[in-house]
């Protein structure tokens, strides 16, 4: 996240200015237990705003559909998710030069794999940083996928579930990004700059620049609505077989359970100027034909899973 905030200065050539709105605060965990998202939101930030409320993995359990947001995600305006979204897909240009955002300190200054818990729209439990050690969600080597085993995953995933008396200190600030003539100013040469020499070496593939820009925008609009159908406990509309012909899935990765399996569907990007491949990708699981879960894969909330599976 702060890279991308930092590939917003050096790309428009500008420096943050930050104004505080809200005041460092601490919430204790048991103050947030039993709140609707908004609610939470409201609770850490103090604010009143309307941000988005990002679930980036939801499960199907014996107790219901759990849904996990990472904390840190949770707290960023739409400008602020838009700035992180294009500093993931390499997408400067046009970023946003007004938002606001909340730091989160935990107690185990981990507050980027920090993950909020909801079941039927009020907050559970808020689990800790993953330690990828004792991640044992997948086997690779046996050929199982992440949540093969169904909702047994949690009791091995690495993570803990964090004391009701654990503290969180929020703050939050406006920011805004403005110009700084001094940073743009360049010293004359002779000459072609390195940097020429590469937009030159990366000029016959231009062209392939607005093809690959429609299918961005395309998939970004097309996949993210599939996605979004897909609801965990649902089966796929007109059963597995139509689904995998009727939709233009980006792959399908199967486990040692035949009838398991993680459909990887393409979620698009901003347009940019990137000729390399930096779309996001929506992870679903699907049991005989029902969904199992669904995750954002570049999500800290996603499941471990396996290289052929995040990307």
């Amino acid at each position: 996240m702060a890279l991308a905030f930092f590939g917003l200065a050096r790309e428009s050539h500008a420096k943050i200015v930050e104004t505080e709105i809200s005041p460092p605060h601490q919430v204790l965990v048991r103050d947030l237990l039993g709140l609707s998202p908004a609610e939470v939101q409201s609770r850490l930030s103090g604010l009143e705003d309307n941000w988005p409320k990002v679930m980036s993995f939801e499960v199907v359990t014996s107790r219901g559909v759990l849904s996990f947001a990472v904390l840190t995600d949770y707290l960023q305006d739409a400008a602020g998710m838009e700035i992180i979204a294009r500093g993931r897909n390499r997408a400067l240009a046009g970023m946003p030069k007004v938002w606001s955002a909340c730091t989160v300190r935990t107690e185990d200054d981990a507050a980027w794999d920090t993950l909020l818990m909801f079941k039927d729209n009020k907050l559970e439990g808020v689990w800790s940083k993953r330690d990828a050690a004792a991640d044992t969600t997948s086997d690779p080597a046996a050929d199982q996928l992440p949540l093969e085993e169904g909702e047994a995953f949690m009791a091995h995933w690495g993570r803990t579930l964090m004391n009701k008396d654990s503290s969180m200190t929020v703050r939050c600030a406006k920011h805004e990004s403005v110009s700084d003539r001094l940073l743009t100013s360049r010293p004359a040469q002779d000459g072609l700059s390195a940097s020429d020499l590469q937009g030159m070496a990366l000029l016959p593939f231009a062209a392939e620049l607005p093809f690959m820009n429609a299918g961005r925008t395309a998939n970004k609009r097309r996949g993210v609505a599939l996605y979004e159908q897909l609801g965990p406990g649902y089966p796929l509309p007109g059963g597995l077989q139509t689904f995998l012909s009727g939709h233009t899935v980006t792959s399908v990765v199967r486990g040692r359970d035949q009838n398991y399996m993680i459909l990887k569907i393409n979620l698009g990007a901003y347009e940019g100027r990137n000729l390399s491949n930096s779309d996001d990708f929506g992870l679903v699981g699907v049991k005989d034909g029902v969904v199992q879960w669904r995750a954002l894969a570049y999500s800290r909330a996603a499941p471990g899973l396996p290289t052929n599976a995040r990307h």
